[in-house]
C-alpha cells in the first residue's frame, strides 16, 4: 500500500493532465526512488493509467460545478 500511495505522489508532482503519454512521464520519473520501488514495469504503467482516471473524473466534476455555479450566477442576474 505504502508503494502504491509513494507512486501516486510521485504521478502528483507530475502536474499531469488527462492527456499525458506514459512513455513522457516515465523518462521523467524513472530514476526517482517511488518509481524504482514498484517492481513490476506493467504495475506502474496500470497505477498511471488509474491515476490518469481519476484525474478526469475530477476534471469534470470541477467543471460541472463551474457550469452549474456559473448558471446559477447567470440566473441571478436575470432576476434583478
Amino acid at each position: 500500500v505504502q508503494i502504491h500511495n509513494d507512486f501516486v505522489e510521485l504521478l502528483t508532482e507530475q502536474k499531469l493532465d488527462s492527456k499525458s503519454q506514459w512513455r513522457k512521464v516515465r523518462s521523467k520519473v524513472e530514476k526517482d526512488p517511488r518509481y524504482k520501488a514498484v517492481e513490476s514495469s506493467v504495475q506502474r504503467e496500470e497505477w498511471f493509467k488509474e491515476h490518469l482516471e481519476q484525474l478526469h473524473k475530477v476534471t469534470l466534476i470541477l467543471q460541472r460545478k463551474n457550469s452549474d455555479n456559473n448558471c446559477y450566477k447567470n440566473y441571478e442576474k436575470l432576476r434583478m
